[in-house]
């Protein structure tokens, strides 16, 4: 692959298909201040509409953890899910969801009040008018720019 017309300043980013990747939100100047900042997914379906990832989290600091949480995420036909253990509790939580893919940049869902807490198992559907939650027990939309791969 040839990259033509890219400044000194900026490095490209090349993410797998069928992945998904938990990431900070923000930075911080130390480990302990990032242990603080909320998390974003980045989904990269495969050519089949499926992505994977996991994420793991303990106090970042103890040899031997007394908790730990082990998270894995699966994404297939406009639904995400997240499921695995939940023994650590961090008080922080996914803020935004970013779906690559189709035309345009990806599918960004950010901004929107959206906050899903790392400490249990959770469900999610993407529609044409948001993003419809179902482990808590009601249904919420939050603004989204149309269904994956469509570029709107």
């Amino acid at each position: 692959m040839n990259l033509t017309d890219v400044p000194y300043t900026t490095i490209p980013l090349f993410i797998q298909g069928g992945n998904i990747i938990p990431m900070r939100s923000s930075s911080a100047n130390t480990t302990t201040e990032l242990r603080k900042q909320d998390f974003a997914l980045v989904i990269a379906p495969g050519l089949d509409g499926k992505a994977s990832g996991s994420l793991y989290l303990d106090d970042g600091v103890s040899l031997v953890q007394e908790a730990s949480s082990y998270i894995q995420f699966h994404y297939e036909n406009n639904h995400l899910s997240m499921s695995g253990t939940f023994g650590y509790t961090t008080g922080v939580s996914i803020t935004s969801i970013t779906v690559l893919g189709g035309s345009g940049s990806g599918t960004s869902l950010m901004n929107s009040g959206l906050k899903i807490p790392l400490h249990q198992p959770y469900s999610a559907e993407c529609g044409g008018q948001g993003w419809y939650h179902g482990s808590y027990g009601h249904q919420s939309s939050y603004g989204h720019h149309g269904p994956p791969g469509s570029g709107a």
